[in-house]
C-alpha cells in the first residue's frame, strides 16, 4: 500500500497534479485555487464530485460571475459567498477571491507513506495569504484539505470562509447533516421551502399534507433549487450516500470553526444543473456584509493566521451515517 504523486499531467491546457492510493485518485488544479477537480472512489469506480457537462475548466477574471465558469469540483470560498462590499467599501466578488486564483504549488511529501502538495497565493482585494495543503496517506480512504489564512496587511480585516464541495447525485441518495434546524436562504419553485423559512431539519413544512425531507434527493424533473443554512450542529460532519450501493462520501470538519453547513440543492431548477453542494462555513449568512451585521464574521489582525481542515472520507457498507469520528471513522447502519 503506497501513496503516489504525479505532477506531469494537464487538463484542458491547465497544469494538474494527481494524488493517488489504492482507494482514491484526486486531481488538483494549481491555477484554479488548488481546486479538487476529481475525487474518484476507485472501488466504486465513481467520481464523487459533480462535473458540469456544459462548462469547460477555465479560470475567469476577478469579479466574474463564478456560476458562468463553474465546472464543478471542490473549492475554497473566501472572504464572502454572495457579492458585497467589505468594511472599507471595496467590492468583493461572488464566491470570493480564491476559486479563480493562480497559486504556487510545492510538493511537501512525495510518498510512499504520504503525499502532500501545498498551494499558496495572495488574494488581490483582501490582504490575505491563503495556503491550501492537500494530502493523502497510504492505506486511507481520506483526502485532507487544510487551509491557512493569514493577514499580510497593515490593518485588520473581517471575512467568512467556506469549503464548497459539489457532489454528483442521483435520485434516492441521502444527504445527512447532524443539524438541529435549517433556514431557507434562497429558494426556487417552492418545493424546498420558502425564502426566510426556518424549520426543524430535515423536514420542511410546505403547508401541505406531507413535509418535504431535504435529506432525500429527488429526480431532476422536480425543477427546483434552494440554499439552506443548517445550524445547531451536533457534530462536525456531513455525508452523501447511495443506499443501493451502500457507498458514499463524508466530510469531516471542526464545528467550532465551521459552525454551520450550507446545503445547496440544484434539482433541475437552476441552469438545468443536477447536483448538491455540502459546504462547511464559518457563518450562516451568505455574504460577508450580512455576517458583519449579524456579528458572525471572523476577524484577523495584522500578522494573525487561522487554520482549519476539511477531510473527505470515502465509506462503504452503510445506507445511513450516524457519526463520523475525529479519526475519520464513519459509523452507521
Amino acid at each position: 500500500m503506497t501513496a503516489r504523486l504525479d505532477d506531469r499531467w494537464s487538463y484542458d491546457g491547465l497544469p494538474l497534479i494527481r494524488l493517488e492510493n489504492e482507494h482514491i485518485s484526486a486531481d488538483l488544479l494549481p491555477t484554479m485555487g488548488g481546486k479538487v477537480l476529481h475525487l474518484v472512489d476507485k472501488a466504486g469506480d465513481r467520481n464523487v464530485l459533480w462535473r458540469n457537462p456544459r462548462v469547460a475548466v477555465r479560470p475567469g477574471p476577478i469579479g466574474a460571475n463564478a456560476d458562468d465558469y463553474f465546472a464543478g469540483g471542490w473549492d475554497d470560498a473566501f472572504p464572502t459567498g454572495d457579492a458585497c462590499t467589505n468594511e472599507r467599501g471595496e467590492q468583493l466578488p461572488y464566491m470570493g477571491e480564491v476559486w479563480n486564483l493562480a497559486m504556487r504549488g510545492e510538493v511537501r511529501s512525495a510518498g510512499p507513506d504520504e503525499v502532500a502538495v501545498a498551494f499558496e497565493a495572495e488574494t488581490p482585494i483582501t490582504p490575505a495569504r491563503i495556503t491550501r495543503t492537500v494530502s493523502l496517506a497510504a492505506g486511507e480512504p481520506i483526502l485532507r484539505v487544510t487551509t491557512r489564512l493569514e493577514n499580510v496587511g497593515a490593518l485588520p480585516f473581517e471575512f467568512c470562509w467556506g469549503s464548497h464541495v459539489a457532489l454528483a447525485i442521483e435520485p434516492g441518495m441521502r444527504l445527512q447533516v447532524p443539524a438541529g434546524h435549517g433556514e431557507v436562504t434562497d429558494a426556487g419553485a417552492g418545493l424546498l421551502g420558502r425564502q426566510g423559512q426556518r424549520y426543524r431539519y430535515p423536514l420542511v413544512d410546505r403547508n401541505e399534507a406531507e413535509p418535504f425531507d431535504v435529506s432525500r434527493v429527488p429526480p431532476a424533473s422536480v425543477g427546483a433549487h434552494a440554499l439552506h443554512a443548517l445550524g445547531s450542529l451536533r457534530g462536525g460532519w456531513a455525508a452523501a450516500g447511495h443506499p443501493r450501493s451502500r457507498r458514499g462520501v463524508a466530510l469531516l470538519f471542526d464545528p467550532s470553526l465551521h459552525k454551520c453547513v450550507w446545503q445547496w440543492m440544484a434539482y433541475g431548477g437552476f441552469r438545468g444543473w443536477y447536483h448538491a453542494i455540502l459546504e462547511p462555513w464559518t457563518a450562516p449568512q451568505t455574504s460577508l456584509a450580512a455576517a458583519r451585521q449579524a456579528g458572525t464574521a471572523r476577524r484577523l489582525g495584522p500578522g494573525e493566521a487561522l487554520e482549519g481542515q476539511v477531510a473527505a472520507i470515502l465509506y462503504s457498507g452503510l445506507t445511513e451515517v450516524d457519526e463520523v469520528t475525529a479519526d475519520g471513522t464513519v459509523r452507521g447502519r
